[in-house]
């Protein structure tokens, strides 16, 4: 397990600090992102080398076939934490409409009374790439959370306490680039939201979101029983955050994409999917 945190982490942390983040406007940084979302694969696969169980990795990592109706539901699950969060956020003093490239897209297209419209396409079309494109993407994480790290820590804890342990670990994997503003600044929104400052804040504001989201995610992949369904999960996440982002207007500690409105919904969200699992066992 310590090999597959130093593959996983030092490897991530280098490309953000020296790459990545001093390019951050380039278009180097979308390739060299992907790049950096399989390393935590990486690390599982030599942990299964230096471990001499490589032979069992599709048991162990859950890299069984998928069926297609999993992945759609992973993928609406994901939808309705964040239109709850959606719903959440006026609570929080956060103002709900159209900012932004959003607002700007139905305006020069079809007017505002229309953005309905353009929500309900960018849905369809987040939903899609989140079980197809994105979801190869993301694997390249969920392999080394949901996958490996997720059954090593199953062995000696119970769902529940791997689950948020996992969730941790992958927020306070994503920190350098957190501290530097990602998903909380205007550097990766846009100039039509307001951002706060990076730093300490934006940093336990995500880990609270991974920490909600990936006990769903490992929800997922138990009830489930592979680890595409969490990767459809998360790469719904990756393509819809940006648009529910632009349908709130405030302070990004609070809104989505990553705020605690999202922590909150996706704890509700996993609460009610761990109490259906449980009534079904």
């Amino acid at each position: 397990m310590l090999t597959f945190f130093i593959v996983a982490f030092v490897p991530a942390y280098v490309l953000d600090i020296f790459v990545i983040i001093p390019n951050v406007r380039r278009l180097l940084v979308l390739p060299l992102l992907i790049v950096r979302m399989w390393f935590p694969t990486l690390g599982a696969v030599v942990a299964l080398l230096i471990e001499k169980e490589l032979y069992n990795y599709k048991e162990i990592l859950g890299v069984t076939k998928p069926k297609t109706r999993d992945l759609l539901l992973s993928s609406l699950i994901i939808i309705a934490g964040y239109t709850l969060a959606l719903g959440l956020s006026p609570l929080m003093g956060i103002k709900i409409g159209i900012f932004g490239p959003l607002k700007e897209l139905s305006g020069a297209f079809l007017g505002i009374k229309a953005s309905f419209l353009i929500i309900a396409i960018f849905i369809l079309l987040g939903i899609a790439a989140g079980i197809s494109i994105n979801a190869l993407v993301a694997l390249g994480e969920e392999i080394g959370w949901r996958g490996y790290l997720l059954s090593r820590f199953s062995e000696r804890f119970n769902l529940g306490l791997s689950s948020l342990s996992v969730g941790i670990i992958w927020g306070l994997w994503h920190v350098p680039l957190i501290v530097e503003g990602y998903d909380y600044s205007t550097t990766f929104i846009s100039e039509g939201v307001s951002h706060d400052p990076s730093g300490l804040e934006s940093v336990l504001a995500f880990i609270l979101v991974t920490s909600a989201l990936g006990i769903l995610l490992a929800e997922l992949r138990v009830h489930l029983g592979n680890v595409f369904a969490p990767a459809a999960a998360h790469g719904t996440v990756n393509s819809i955050a940006g648009l529910f982002a632009y349908m709130t207007l405030g302070s990004r500690i609070l809104s989505p994409p990553a705020g605690l409105s999202v922590a909150l919904s996706f704890s509700v969200i996993s609460a009610i999917a761990g109490w259906d699992i449980a009534k079904r066992l």
